[in-house]
């Protein structure tokens, strides 16, 4: 089963993308809002992919790619996000931008991406 850990600091977001996606049948291991939580979860447990909001309240989204990469080097991770795509590319940086998924999005198009990053489908 495929392991999710979600990082969205909107708590009813997250609650719903955590119930959509265990009802579609993955294993959602966090729901988290602070980029700190999600490294507690991440010293403990492997996700297969994490949903990460670009602007998170306590740290810079791009720190925790940079340190769950160093964790585990071959996680996926998908950037979530309602600002202006210009704006989400200069924070994540140019060579992450078909890493972004922009809000407001529906549960089959993010189970498509969940799936496209995992290698699961053709791109």
């Amino acid at each position: 089963m495929t392991k999710i850990l979600i990082v969205e600091d909107k708590e009813g977001i997250s609650e719903t993308m955590a119930a959509l996606l265990e009802a579609k049948g993955y294993e959602v291991i966090g729901h988290v809002g602070l980029g700190k939580e999600a490294l507690d979860i991440l010293s403990r447990e492997r996700p297969d992919i994490i949903i990460l909001d670009i602007l998170l309240p306590d740290m810079d989204s791009k720190d925790l790619y940079n340190k769950a990469k160093m964790l585990y080097p071959n996680l996926k991770i998908l950037f979530i996000t309602s600002l202006r795509e210009e704006r989400a590319k200069k924070i994540v940086g140019e060579e992450r931008a078909r890493e972004i998924m922009y809000k407001p999005f529906n549960i089959d198009s993010l189970m498509k991406r969940i799936e496209e990053k995992l290698g699961n489908v053709d791109k």
